[in-house]
C-alpha cells in the first residue's frame, strides 16, 4: 500500500472544490494517508455517487491515515486518483461515503507525479443512488438553503404579511393563497436558483437582526 504524507483535506458532506473553501471550515492536516489509483469510471462513481464499497476494502484502510492532531484520526479513509484528479475519501464502518474532498492545487498535481506508474487498484462495490447534480456555487447553495428554511418559518408562524412582502419582491401577481405563495416561492427557489433571489435572503436576514419588523424598501436599496 503506497502513502501520501503531510497534505491538507476538508472533508464535507458534498465534495467543496479548494477555492470555495471556507475559513469556518474545520481542516485536516493529514500526516499520512493510503493512496490508490483507480480507473476514470471508478473515480466518477466515488464523486458523483453514493456506493458501498466492499468490507475486504474498509479493512485494508482501517486505521491506516493519521492526522498530526491525534484526536482527528480518520478511521476509514484514502485518496483516489485517476491520474487526471484527485479526491479524499472517508468511510462508515459499514463502507458507505459519508465526506469528501478536494485538494489544493499544487498538492493534488505532486500526488498525480507521484502516483503515474503505480498499478490501478480494481475498487468493488454497489451503486446505491446517483447525487443530484446541481451547478450552483456553494455560497449560493448557502443562501437558497437558509431562504427555504426562512421561507417555512414564515409559513409555520402564518405571517402573512411577511409572506406577501416576499413574493411582491419576485412576482407581480397577487391573487393567490398564502399557501399557494409559499409553495411557488418554495419551488422556484428549490429547483431553480437564480441571482434575483438574493434580495430575498438580503431580506430575511435583515429582518432577523430587527426581530422579524418587515423593513422599508428604501432600506434595503
Amino acid at each position: 500500500m503506497n502513502y501520501i504524507y503531510d497534505v491538507v483535506l476538508n472533508f464535507q458532506d458534498e465534495l467543496i472544490e479548494f477555492y470555495e473553501w471556507s475559513s469556518e471550515d474545520i481542516i485536516d492536516h493529514i500526516k499520512r494517508i493510503p493512496i490508490f489509483r483507480i480507473n476514470h469510471q471508478n473515480l466518477n462513481d466515488l464523486i458523483n455517487k453514493n456506493i458501498t464499497i466492499s468490507n475486504d476494502f474498509i479493512q485494508k484502510i482501517k486505521n491506516k491515515t493519521k492526522c498530526y492532531r491525534k484526536t482527528n484520526d480518520l478511521k476509514y479513509s484514502a485518496l483516489f486518483t485517476d491520474l487526471n484528479r484527485v479526491v479524499g475519501i472517508e468511510f462508515s464502518t459499514e463502507g458507505n461515503i459519508i465526506a469528501r474532498s478536494s485538494l489544493l492545487l499544487d498538492e493534488e498535481e505532486t500526488i498525480i507525479l507521484e502516483c503515474r506508474f503505480d498499478l490501478v487498484e480494481k475498487l468493488y462495490y454497489k451503486v446505491d443512488s446517483i447525487i443530484e447534480k446541481n451547478f450552483l456555487t456553494r455560497k449560493e447553495k448557502l443562501k437558497r438553503n437558509y431562504i427555504l428554511k426562512e421561507l417555512d418559518k414564515v409559513y409555520e408562524t402564518n405571517n402573512i404579511d411577511k409572506l406577501n412582502y416576499l413574493y411582491k419582491e419576485i412576482y407581480n401577481d397577487s391573487s393567490l393563497s398564502f399557501e399557494s405563495k409559499y409553495l411557488k416561492l418554495k419551488k422556484s427557489i428549490k429547483e431553480n436558483y437564480e441571482s434575483k433571489y438574493n434580495i430575498l435572503y438580503d431580506i430575511l436576514k435583515l429582518t432577523g437582526k430587527k426581530n422579524n419588523i418587515v423593513p422599508k424598501t428604501d432600506i434595503i436599496c
